[in-house]
């Protein structure tokens, strides 16, 4: 991949009228910790696990559930499968109501890429914050760039330090606008 490459933050689009709203994952009565496919870990494969629906609406092609969980549909997933297959896990989940596949999706990569110069308003925890095992790590990062050549060629990957930034290339940003995809938003940070 070319370093010159763009990269956005993805986001749910929230502002979609009338859409769906999901829950975290469940294994039976069993609710599973939504964080675990968030913190660019790979994860062994959890068993059939299923959504359940927070708020009736349109279905999204990539939704966020509950902590951000990206849940999306097999369209969705063949795209991360052909663009990014070494950065992502797909695990089957069955969502409320839907007959058709959906997936969630862990992506599995993080990389050390934050542009402090240009990203806006970065603080960091110190040790004499209420959360003295945060020290060192983002604690806020107000508008976030990234530099591209710290990226190591992923495609799909989350911000080491700062998780709650799931990042997508441009191919994979022109790949769901092709696709028709909703739900997705993309805000560049490149």
């Amino acid at each position: 991949m070319n370093v010159a490459s763009r990269f956005f933050d993805l986001f749910d689009d929230m502002s979609f009228p009338g859409r769906w709203f999901l829950r975290g994952p469940v294994r039976g009565r069993e609710e599973i910790d939504p964080r675990s496919f968030t913190e660019a870990i790979r994860q062994p494969d959890p068993g059939p696990l299923s959504i359940p629906l927070r708020r009736h609406g349109k279905p999204m092609d990539w939704t966020a559930a509950d902590s951000a969980l990206p849940v999306v549909t097999e369209k969705v997933a063949q795209i991360l499968r052909d663009l990014a297959p070494d950065d992502v896990q797909l695990f089957p989940v069955s969502v409320e109501g839907r007959r058709e596949p959906h997936f969630i999706v862990n992506a599995i990569r993080a990389c050390a890429c934050v542009d402090e110069g240009r990203s806006t308003d970065v603080r960091r925890w110190t040790k004499d914050d209420f959360r003295p095992d945060l020290a060192g790590q983002y604690k806020v990062i107000g508008k976030l760039y990234i530099d591209p050549s710290r990226t190591g060629g992923h495609r799909f990957f989350r911000v080491k330090g700062w998780e709650v930034a799931l990042i997508a290339s441009e191919e994979i940003k022109h790949a769901f606008e092709r696709a028709g995809v909703v739900g997705a938003s993309f805000t560049p940070v490149t």
